[in-house]
């Protein structure tokens, strides 16, 4: 099992993919995870649930960071890096990017210095509860 920072404290770094990768990479799997949204939850049934609608935490982190493509994690960086602006400002050439989260349901948008924020409208069931997770972690949630 994954060891997790908590969200009591209230005190996170920026949620940005070009300041604090590693930081809000691992914020980001926490929302995709159905075990920090369902710690309850019976782990069958956990299986079950994330085989029919999400690919699992791990398995979804693993591929943000090594598949390019227009809705990864690594796609969005090389898109950044294209933009020649790696320096925290893609101001004009990059507005915005989107990243699919597990099972194609949630999206996170990244905005032109690599701030991620979190769709409230795109996420899976349950939308306001991993929308609110996801605000305890210190993203931007709309």
């Amino acid at each position: 099992m994954v060891e997790w920072p908590t969200p009591e404290s209230g005190e996170h770094p920026p949620r940005n993919i070009l300041t604090h990768l590693d930081e809000t990479l691992l914020a980001m799997s926490q929302v995709e995870s159905w075990e920090q949204i369902y710690p309850d939850m019976d782990p069958a049934e956990r299986a079950r649930a994330e085989r029919a609608n999400a690919e699992g935490d791990a398995v979804w982190l693993n591929r943000q960071l090594n598949v390019s493509g227009p809705y990864t994690v690594k796609g969005t960086l090389e898109r950044y890096q294209a933009a020649g602006k790696n320096d925290g400002n893609c101001a004009g050439v990059l507005k915005t990017a989107c990243v699919y989260g597990s099972g194609g349901y949630n999206r996170w948008f990244f905005t032109e210095n690599g701030t991620v924020r979190f769709s409230e409208h795109h996420a899976m069931e349950p939308g306001k509860k991993r929308a609110e997770f996801a605000k305890s972690l210190g993203f931007e949630v709309f």
